[in-house]
C-alpha cells in the first residue's frame, strides 16, 4: 500500500467516525422530537412522524456513507479527513429535511406545532444559503459537499411543495414545481438509454434565482400566516416563470434551437403589419 493510499484509508476511518457521531445525534433528535409530539399531538400522527422521519434519515445516512469516498477538496484535490464547516451545515440541512418529511401524510396540527413545518423549512433554506459561504470562507469546498448540496436542493423543494398542497395552501398542480428536477434527471437518463443526445446545461443565475424564489415562497406558505385564495395566486405567479425556465432548460438539453427561434421572432409588433 502506497503512503497516499494509507493516508486516505486513515482519513476515511476518521470520516466514518464523524458519520457515526451524526448517527448518535440523529437518534437523540428523533427521541426528543417523538416525545414532544407524543405529548403535544395525537398518538397516530406522532408515530407516523417517527416512522417516516426514521426512514428518511436512514436513506440520508446511507447516501452520506456512499459519498464519503468523494471528500476531496476542490482547491487542492486532496482527500480530507474532516467534513468541514460547510459540509457539516449541509449534513444538518439533510437531517432537517428528513425531519420535515415526517409531516407528510399527517393532518395539519391545530396547536403550536403548526409552526414547526414552516420553521424547519426556513432553517433548511437558511442553511442552504450559508453552507456554500462557509465552505468558501474556510477554504474547504469538497466534491462530497457539492454532490450532497445538489441532491438536497431537489428534495427540499419537493417536500415543501407536497406539504403546501397537503395543507391546502397551493393548487394540486404545484407539485410539478417539486418534481421538476426529478423529471429533468429522469428524462435525461431515458434519453441516454435510448442513445439520444443529451447536451450540457450551462450554469445559470436565472435558474438559481427561480429555485431560491420557490424556496422563499414555500417557507412563507408553510407558516400559518396567509390563507387561500391569496396563497393560490402567489403559488401560481411564482410557479409560472419557474416552469417556463424548466422548459427552456429542457430545450437546451435536447438540442432544440429555442433561442434561435426566439431571435427570429419580430421584436416590434409593427413588423407583422402588411403594408
Amino acid at each position: 500500500m502506497t503512503p497516499e493510499n494509507f493516508g486516505k484509508k486513515k482519513s476515511l476511518v476518521r470520516l466514518r467516525k464523524s458519520w457515526f457521531s451524526f448517527l448518535l445525534f440523529i437518534a437523540g433528535i428523533l427521541s426528543i422530537g417523538f416525545a414532544v409530539l407524543l405529548i403535544s399531538w395525537d398518538v397516530q400522527n406522532a408515530y407516523l412522524w417517527l416512522v417516516i422521519s426514521s426512514l428518511a434519515l436512514i436513506l440520508f445516512l446511507w447516501m452520506l456513507w456512499g459519498l464519503l469516498k468523494d471528500n476531496y477538496t476542490i482547491q487542492t484535490n486532496t482527500f480530507s479527513p474532516i467534513f468541514g464547516a460547510g459540509t457539516n451545515l449541509t449534513i444538518l440541512r439533510g437531517i432537517i429535511i428528513a425531519l420535515l418529511m415526517g409531516f407528510v401524510f399527517s393532518t395539519r396540527p391545530d396547536n403550536w406545532i403548526i409552526w414547526v413545518p414552516g420553521s424547519l423549512f426556513t432553517l433548511a433554506v437558511i442553511s442552504d444559503y450559508l453552507d456554500g459561504y462557509l465552505a468558501r470562507l474556510t477554504n474547504h469546498t469538497t466534491r462530497l459537499g457539492e454532490k450532497l448540496d445538489t441532491n438536497l436542493d431537489g428534495w427540499t423543494i419537493l417536500i415543501g411543495s407536497i406539504l403546501v398542497i397537503q395543507y391546502g395552501q397551493a393548487p394540486w398542480w404545484y407539485i410539478f414545481v417539486g418534481l421538476a428536477r426529478f423529471i429533468f434527471i429522469g428524462g435525461s437518463l431515458i434519453r441516454r438509454q435510448l442513445k439520444m443526445p443529451v447536451y450540457p446545461l450551462e450554469d445559470s443565475v436565472r435558474r438559481r434565482a427561480f429555485a431560491g424564489a420557490q424556496m422563499g415562497l414555500i417557507a412563507v406558505l408553510l407558516l400559518p400566516i396567509f390563507s387561500p385564495p391569496g396563497t393560490f395566486w402567489a403559488a401560481s405567479l411564482f410557479a409560472l416563470p419557474f416552469i417556463i425556465g424548466f422548459l427552456f432548460d429542457w430545450a437546451m438539453v435536447i438540442g432544440f434551437p429555442l433561442s434561435e427561434l426566439l431571435q427570429k421572432l419580430p421584436h416590434n409588433p409593427a413588423d407583422n403589419v402588411i403594408s
